[in-house]
């Protein structure tokens, strides 16, 4: 995995976000690219066909550093980066406070287009980040929330 210098449109978003937030300093962001992983099985997430393992990943630490490492589908990796962006902006792992922050910033920041498959990739990893989505009145997320409580009914 090659480290890369951090694209010009990564560095206007983040200056963006910290502005919005009142924020003077951020965190240091490193870009790095992941090759292709070749693998069979393709999933689909809200219609956009991916090979597992080509999504984008990232990680916050507490030195103030926010590593991305993009497969090169800019949607995918602008949604890494604003979830990254969120921890470093709440201090938090996966709480609702920090859901908050996040839906709040892919509301502002990442194209309407791709709010389905961020709350399908999101909801899977966190029911918080869906209950949040919902706040928000982002699309669907009310009928996961059925679907969630439909589901532990029927396991009662």
């Amino acid at each position: 995995m090659a480290r890369v210098a951090t694209p010009l449109w990564v560095t206007a978003l983040v200056a963006r976000i910290l502005e919005d937030e009142g924020r003077r300093r951020g965190p240091v962001v490193d870009w790095r690219t992941r090759g292709r992983v070749e693998r069979n099985t393709t999933v689909r997430v809200a219609g956009v066909a991916m090979r597992r393992g080509e999504f984008s990943r990232g990680q916050w630490d507490l030195d103030e550093t926010i590593t991305v490492w993009s497969v090169g589908r800019q949607f995918d990796a602008t949604m890494v980066l604003l979830h990254e962006l969120a921890h470093w902006l709440t201090r938090a792992q996966h709480t609702r406070a920090f859901w908050a922050k996040t839906w709040s910033l892919y509301a502002r920041h990442l194209p309407r287009r791709y709010w389905r498959y961020a709350l399908e990739h999101e909801g899977e990893y966190r029911a918080w980040s869906i209950d949040a989505a919902a706040a928000l009145e982002v699309p669907r997320a009310r009928e996961l929330i059925a679907k969630r409580r439909a589901a532990r009914a029927s396991r009662a």
